[in-house]
């Protein structure tokens, strides 16, 4: 288990600090980051749905609770959540394990959380455990939203991928691992 604190100074806000906690996902944890997930989508994507009802019911449909009891039992998935100082989830991360490869699945913070380091504490500590595993490339299919934050990691972009209404639903990316 990771422990972060981390700070961020802006013009617009004074120091913020966030300390929480990173940790392996348990069956319990299943209705906290079905939310956080579901409202992140909502509020924060909204650069990819476009607050369009019919995206984001499509978006969320799958995100229910049993789903993601199933996906954090998987054998073949690893996922990780990040944790205040009351244990409470503020954050979640999922990849599935193919070996060589990985490919994250769902990268989610509360939206209270955003831009405090929360995801990028999240994408380290799982890259360092896909490492341990041997994974040495992960592949993401990012939103418009977290685009950005995937260059930032040292994702490449690989292509683009729309659905048939046209809407980008998908950015496909990719970064090859390193050992240190």
């Amino acid at each position: 288990m990771a422990s972060l604190l981390f700070e961020k100074n802006s013009k617009e806000q004074k120091e913020l600090i966030t300390m929480f906690s990173i940790r392996r996902t348990d069956l319990e944890d299943s209705q906290a980051v079905c939310r956080i997930v579901r409202k992140s989508i909502i509020e924060t994507c909204v650069k990819d749905h476009k607050q369009d009802e019919v995206v984001q019911e499509e978006w969320l449909k799958n995100k229910t609770p049993d789903n993601f009891k199933n996906w954090i039992s998987a054998k073949d998935n690893l996922s990780l959540v990040a944790v205040d100082d009351t244990d409470k989830p503020i954050g979640f991360i999922l990849a599935k394990l193919a070996m060589p490869k990985a490919e994250l699945l769902l990268n989610y913070i509360a939206s209270n959380h955003t831009g405090r380091g929360v995801g990028y504490g999240l994408y380290n500590e799982l890259e360092q455990a896909l490492m341990r595993r041997g994974i040495d490339e992960i592949i993401t299919h990012s939103t418009q939203t977290a685009r950005e934050f995937y260059s930032r990691m040292g994702f490449s972009l690989i292509g683009w991928a729309a659905d048939p209404s046209g809407w980008q639903a998908e950015i496909p990316m990719k970064k090859g691992l390193t050992y240190k």
